[in-house]
């Protein structure tokens, strides 16, 4: 059984094109409404990696709460994020994100929490950015060197994808209501409540952030190997 002391934070992170057999066995822990969410996907890559990710959650979540992974039970707002039941479990939370290959898992007690991986890429960082992101986001991209573009842009977009999440109210919020380059400032508010936001270090191909309503004591993190599983 996996232990979290309070204050604490656990980033797991692992790979998500897993073997044959191991999506066999992921398949077999998810929910009716998992497996068909799965198989909404037209891609056989994309299933493999939603069987991965959501698979590797039920696996860690049964190790905090000492049950087996098929019997976690999810509720979800009506924003869609998914949240334990009011049980004992309940003081638990968490929250799962996956770009491309890789997936981070973030779990912590009693407050909200919201994580985000994104893929660095090259794309049109600067329109991307006048459409989605604050003002001040924007000029603060747009006065960087063209070479520091494309890293600071997915950290400005992870963290703005984590705060999005650990609110849980999904795109109801625009992601251009609010700034995250003052980041030194250990607060940032939205909706009339403050929020911490805290990159993180995942992968140097990838950006990633965490956020909650307070500064963590401890950020504890951990790769989950879904090979090792087959040995």
């Amino acid at each position: 059984m996996l232990k979290l002391k309070p204050g604490e934070i656990h980033v797991w992170s692992t790979i998500l094109n897993i073997h044959p057999v191991q999506e066999q066995q992921y398949l077999t822990l998810l929910s009716k409404d998992e497996i068909t969410r799965a198989n909404h996907f037209y891609f056989q890559t994309h299933k493999q990696r939603f069987i991965a990710a959501h698979g590797i959650l039920r696996k860690l979540l049964s190790l905090y709460l000492n049950i087996k992974p098929q019997e976690v039970q999810f509720s979800y707002n009506q924003y869609g994020k998914p949240f334990l039941p009011a049980t004992n479990h309940s003081i638990l939370q968490f929250n799962l994100a996956h770009s491309h290959e890789m997936a981070v898992f973030a779990f912590t007690k009693h407050h909200a929490i919201g994580i985000d991986i994104e893929k660095i890429e090259q794309k049109n960082h600067l329109t991307l950015a006048k459409r989605f992101f604050s003002d001040e986001e924007y000029q603060y991209l747009s006065q960087l060197p063209h070479s520091e573009h494309t890293h600071c842009f997915y950290t400005i977009w992870a963290r703005k994808e984590a705060l999005i999440k650990a609110i849980g109210k999904g795109l109801s919020i625009s992601l251009s209501s609010f700034s995250t380059v003052s980041i030194d400032t250990p607060k940032i508010l939205i909706e009339n409540q403050l929020w911490h936001v805290q990159d993180i270090p995942i992968h140097s191909n990838y950006a990633a952030a965490i956020a909650m309503p307070e500064k963590p004591y401890k950020i504890i993190y951990q790769p989950f190997n879904p090979q090792q599983e087959l040995s």
